[in-house]
């Protein structure tokens, strides 16, 4: 898959040398705004409604359940100083349990076992109780519609540079690097530098 990988410096430094390169050359061709207008509202519609679902629902759950989660890791520190630690997802418990014959293959580590079964069921008790799972799959459903809403907003084409800068902080501001330049596939940033170049006047 092709990608691009650029960096905030460049893109802020191409776009400082832009107002020299229009004085050489013709306007470009006005583009309506109406559409920009359209898109853009549409992503905040759908950036609103997610954030207030998670903020007033999917949250406040996520939080509670999460406080129970076990880690489903267990340390063992045998006898001579050695210590190994067992990862035992829920989906795996089966796996652990004592063969058909009464042999333990886990007896050392058995208490644990058990005790994470227990913290397991105490914890899908509580996510059935919430029902956090249909929650879960709500909120998973309005973040895909807000990244469809701000995917459709990247393609439509900036009638101003007001609008390229609002792409930059979106691709490239804070929010969207943290403390690295984030990848993105080329055909989700080229409309971008076809904003910078057709109204700089290159395109």
């Amino acid at each position: 898959m092709t990608s691009l990988h650029a960096s905030r410096r460049a893109v802020i430094g191409a776009l400082s040398t832009m107002p020299l390169a229009m004085c050489a050359k013709p306007a470009p061709a006005a583009i309506p705004t109406s559409e920009w207008n359209s898109a853009m509202a549409h992503y905040l519609q759908a950036k609103a409604v997610s954030d207030d679902y998670a903020e007033r629902i999917h949250n406040p759950v996520y939080k509670r359940v999460s406080a129970i989660q076990p880690e489903y890791r267990i340390k063992h520190v045998a006898k001579d100083g050695s210590s190994a630690t067992y990862r035992i997802p829920a989906c795996e418990f089966a796996q652990y349990e004592i063969d058909e014959n009464g042999f333990d293959f886990y007896a050392h580590i058995r208490p644990k076992i058990e005790e994470l079964k227990t913290s397991h069921a105490r914890y899908e008790a509580l996510c059935r109780r919430l029902d956090y799972y249909a929650i879960n799959d709500r909120m998973d459903a309005l973040a895909e519609q807000e990244c469809d809403a701000a995917y459709e907003l990247m393609q439509t084409p900036a009638p101003h540079w007001a609008a390229v800068t609002w792409k930059m902080d979106y691709l490239f501001g804070p929010e969207a690097c943290g403390k690295s330049t984030p990848c993105y596939n080329l055909d989700y940033v080229q409309p971008f530098f076809d904003d910078v170049k057709r109204l700089g006047g290159a395109a």
